[in-house]
């Protein structure tokens, strides 16, 4: 990523704001917190967003911009459904492990329980790539259970990374960090000798 200081106002903004939303979550943070870290007046912040809800909103999506253009560069992926199938579970693994503040940013909006900002993530950042997913795996799966299909690996990878520091505590080797391996591992699990994938 760009260094912050060398992001344009608007993106320095809401790099700052997802990391602090991540940290705090909605509540805990004001504007002038964020106009602080920034190093700008409070009264600058509306000059690029309406209100708090806007630059929350914003800082969301750009918070998920990275992770969902590597989940589309993914879905382009050519070769065998294990090797289709190993990139998109790197891909989902990675962006749960490794991008700690969308993490943290979705975490918290599902405990909030904020039916407005769920439909609102639904909608706005997850309803597209859900639907490509869902289609790959249509394509190398079972037919008809796409969608559910979609629904396991994305709560399967999400669940991994949510608990990993817990696993790692556990002293044991069969817990990996490392996005590529857990994908391998999954593939290898999911793939038919036919070359299908069974759920």
């Amino acid at each position: 990523m760009t260094d912050l200081v060398e992001l344009p106002t608007r993106e320095r903004i809401m790099d700052v704001a997802a990391r602090q939303f991540a940290d705090n979550g909605f509540a805990g943070v004001s504007m002038r917190n964020i106009a602080d870290a920034v190093g700008i007046q409070a009264a600058s912040l509306y000059n690029y967003f309406n209100d708090k809800d806007a630059l929350y909103f914003a800082s969301i999506k750009y918070a998920f911009s990275d992770r969902l253009q590597e989940l589309e560069q993914a879905m382009q992926n050519k070769g065998s459904p294990e090797k289709r199938l190993v990139v998109l579970l790197t891909t989902l693994a990675r962006g749960n492990i490794e991008d700690t503040v969308s993490t943290k940013l979705l975490q918290r909006e599902l405990l909030r329980g904020d039916s407005t900002h769920q439909k609102w993530l639904s909608e706005r950042i997850f309803k597209e790539p859900f639907h490509h997913v869902a289609d790959l795996l249509e394509e190398i799966g079972p037919e008809g259970e796409g969608e559910q299909t979609a629904i396991y690996l994305s709560a399967l990878t999400m669940g991994y990374a949510i608990l990993g520091p817990l696993f790692e505590q556990f002293g044991t080797t069969a817990y990996t960090s490392d996005p590529l391996i857990f994908g391998r591992d999954i593939a290898r699990r999911l793939i038919n000798p036919d070359g299908r994938m069974v759920v």
